[in-house]
């Protein structure tokens, strides 16, 4: 009888954490939208936490970088950020091109170890627009929030390697679609 209750204890502990692992992994595939590209060595994505944001929500969206090669890590030379972040809205005229000011630093990408990096809003604009006010507000506040719309978030990577002697380019950007209802 005590074996019986032993057995029976285990299988519904085991049934248990695989039904938790079962529920974990479809939360994550289903809360993390991505884009993704890989080039010979490095593979880069965009995510977001959803596709569609109410408006004032915040817009959480990151990249990550992830080096697939065969050494143990590579080094790439990039300016103060490995993307630039655009953000352009598909059904209307709001459009933020990026901006990189820093000078060339250098990160290690560790192999099979993702690399993150915030989706931040970066760029300029001319003072004496008539948007000066819009734009002025909109960079006071740190967080991406949107004004009702479709847009695409675009990262667009800017970095190099090298590889056998050579001098490797990424710039193929990555974009996610994203909805901002009212």
């Amino acid at each position: 009888m005590k074996l019986l209750m032993v057995i029976s204890a285990v299988t519904l502990l085991t049934a248990c954490g695989t039904h938790k692992v079962d529920v974990e992994r479809e939360l994550e595939e289903r809360t993390f939208v991505h884009s993704e590209k890989q080039t010979e060595e490095i593979r880069y994505t965009i995510y977001t936490d959803k596709e569609v944001y109410q408006e004032g929500e915040v817009i959480k969206a990151w990249t990550e970088s992830m080096y697939v090669g065969e050494k143990e890590e590579i080094v790439i030379g990039h300016g103060g950020r490995i993307y630039y972040n655009h953000i352009k809205q598909l059904d209307g005229d709001f459009e933020l091109e990026g901006a990189m000011v820093l000078p060339l630093l250098y990160t290690t990408l560790t192999k099979d170890i993702p690399h993150r990096e915030d989706f931040v809003k970066t760029g300029a604009w001319d003072a004496d627009s008539k948007e000066n006010e819009f734009w002025e507000d909109f960079f006071a506040d740190e967080d991406l929030m949107l004004p009702p719309g479709v847009y695409e978030l675009i990262a667009e990577p800017s970095f190099h390697y090298s590889k056998e002697g050579k001098e490797v380019h990424v710039s193929e950007g990555i974009s996610r679609i994203i909805t901002v209802e009212d």
